[in-house]
């Protein structure tokens, strides 16, 4: 069984909050093992965990639920958008916050900081 699958930083992030990784590990080890013990035959696509609901997204779980966003992401999300120009703008969310430096934004100010840097 060969399984290719791409991920952009912040994917890999919240697909290994939420377990889906760990899930995605356990579901192909255990078919692996399953193949190796039926003398590798074929698995029919049917019969794999998730054929029942192949439409179901993660986005949908997350929905319930706030996503927490770590002090990683929001730095990570300064550094994308630094840049001699932005420098200026930068400063500015950061004085909105009334904080010299993303390290001294308040947890709860981390998604309003993401949305101004997504503005940018």
């Amino acid at each position: 069984m060969k399984i290719c699958i791409e991920f952009t930083p912040d994917e890999i992030l919240r697909a290994s909050k939420a377990g889906m990784l760990e899930a995605l590990f356990e579901v192909t080890k255990s078919e692996t093992e399953r193949n190796r013990e039926q003398g590798a035959q074929k698995t029919d696509p049917e019969e794999l965990p998730w054929a029942d609901n192949p439409k179901t997204e993660p986005a949908a779980e997350s929905e319930n639920e706030p996503e927490e966003i770590s002090l990683e992401e929001v730095r990570a999300a300064f550094v994308a958008k630094n840049s001699k120009a932005n420098a200026p703008k930068l400063r500015a969310i950061l004085a909105k916050f009334k904080v010299k430096k993303v390290t001294d934004l308040d947890p709860a100010d981390y998604p309003e900081a993401l949305k101004e840097l997504e503005a940018i």
